[in-house]
């Protein structure tokens, strides 16, 4: 395996690229990356990930939980015995249910990748964890996120 693209005093990540043969809907995922740590007692692997919810051709629409949402951002626990190749991401096997789900607006594309990206470096210097009981504060740093992205959309105004 590579060596990690962010490592941190708790974590290390790998930035995930597209496969070129990545199913149809996979083509929403502005940015992923595969973390790894301690961050629970029986597995060290999670994707996080941010995608669009625009329409792409020949795939269903997303389903919006309101109608301005224009990304989600997600955080899946890996299975302990699947595969952790970064560059093999097919072959991840997530569990269920998702440690996070969470839509948002407000943000580019490129915004919504920075933002991702500072969540992993988060992650990587133990800040912050991807288990499913930090949910609350995953919300709340979307939130500020959002709050950001919208000052500086005014600032260019």
């Amino acid at each position: 395996m590579r060596d990690p693209d962010l490592s941190g005093t708790v974590a290390r990540a790998w930035r995930i690229s597209k496969p070129a043969d990545a199913p149809k809907d996979q083509e929403a995922t502005i940015a992923a990356w595969l973390i790894e740590g301690p961050f629970h007692i029986a597995w060290d692997h999670w994707l996080m990930a941010v995608v669009h919810l625009r329409d792409l051709p020949g795939v269903k629409p997303a389903h919006k939980r309101y109608p301005e949402a224009a990304y989600e951002f997600l955080i899946a626990s890996l299975h302990p015995d699947g595969g952790h190749d970064p560059d093999q991401p097919q072959e991840f096997r997530w569990l269920s249910p998702l440690d996070l789900c969470e839509q948002f607006d407000g943000m580019t594309d490129a915004q919504a990748a920075d933002m991702l990206r500072v969540f992993v470096r988060g992650v990587c210097d133990g800040a912050a964890s991807p288990d499913q009981d930090f949910r609350r504060f995953w919300r709340h740093q979307l939130d500020l996120a959002m709050q950001h992205a919208a000052g500086s959309h005014q600032a260019q105004a």
